[in-house]
């Protein structure tokens, strides 16, 4: 069963890390996703707590509202 996609992307600091997009099917499951973004960033080997810590770490944050313009700010031609 495919939920998702997953694209290999860089931060502007080098960070490599894969930015999910779930499947409509799943974000109608689970309504409170819809407003979010996960990232999977692996985790160096030197960076993790023992040897059983995980390789990846899954990240959900909530998208930032979009940007309105105020009457006032638009051309109005």
């Amino acid at each position: 069963m495919n939920i998702g996609s997953a694209w290999a992307k860089t931060s502007e600091k080098g960070t490599r890390f894969l930015s999910v997009a779930l499947d409509e099917t799943i974000l109608e499951l689970y309504l409170q996703l819809k407003n979010c973004t996960l990232t999977l960033f692996y985790v160096k080997e030197e960076d993790r707590k023992s040897d059983k810590s995980p390789t990846y770490q899954l990240v959900l944050n909530k998208k930032k509202p979009a940007e309105t313009k105020e009457a006032d700010d638009i051309d109005w031609g």
